[in-house]
């Protein structure tokens, strides 16, 4: 019969989203509110997703895990759980950066998104997508930095601009413009769902090795 699903997860925020499609048509998805939760619920949940559809993990023809920035930890344990999955299975395993992933479900022709998280240490993590931008991979966008040199940034827009992420409620009392409007926190963190959808568009990159996909992490730890 051959394999046919497809799993995808992303573990780079407080949320845990975990989805499974079946030729490439979405047949399930866990998305929760997990915070440093995702050492114990990652692996259970992708079974439950597995064993309520029929599949086991012989069936899997393609991962793909969220790539970040985000959690460093959170990180650590999707691409951990993605490479030893796919090397067990000997499956496909490609990465989508996260904020291409929250970018993806919002950008429109007429105005521009950018996607910003807490990247603690009063710094953000930011992206800016031109409209029309199907989130296209480029690490040089990923950027961290102070509010101002985000403000510093944004203000050079003068077309409407959206933000979503979690560091809006960093940045929404600075930010007065009124071409900035802010998604509501249904948008603000990568869906599994829209990891599989985003590989549609883009395609899956030939000849790359399971130990290929690694994290962005933009900044390094601290020590």
């Amino acid at each position: 019969m051959g394999r046919k699903f497809a799993l995808a997860f992303d573990t780079s925020t407080n949320y845990l989203s975990v989805a499974l499609a079946k030729e490439n048509k979405i047949v399930a998805e866990s998305h929760q509110h997990l915070p440093r939760q995702h050492l114990s619920k990652l692996l259970p949940t992708i079974n439950w997703l597995l064993n309520r559809n029929n599949c086991q993990p012989k069936d899997l023809n393609l991962i793909i895990v969220g790539q970040g920035p985000g959690s460093y930890t959170g990180l650590r344990i999707g691409l951990a759980t993605a490479q030893g999955l796919a090397c067990s299975v000997e499956c496909q395993l490609i990465g989508l950066p996260t904020f291409d992933v929250i970018a993806y479900q919002l950008l429109k022709p007429d105005r521009f998104v950018c996607i910003v998280t807490d990247a603690k240490r009063d710094q953000l993590y930011w992206a800016i997508y031109p409209p029309g931008n199907q989130a296209k991979p480029d690490e040089k966008k990923y950027q961290v930095g102070s509010i101002a040199e985000l403000i510093s940034q944004t203000a050079k827009i003068k077309k409407p601009i959206l933000y979503a992420g979690d560091g809006i409620d960093l940045i929404k009392r600075a930010i007065s413009s009124e071409t900035a409007s802010f998604a509501t926190k249904e948008f603000w963190y990568p869906r599994a769902t829209n990891l599989i959808n985003l590989t549609k568009i883009r395609g899956i990159p030939k000849n790359k090795k399971y130990y290929q996909i690694l994290p962005i992490y933009i900044r390094l730890p601290a020590t």
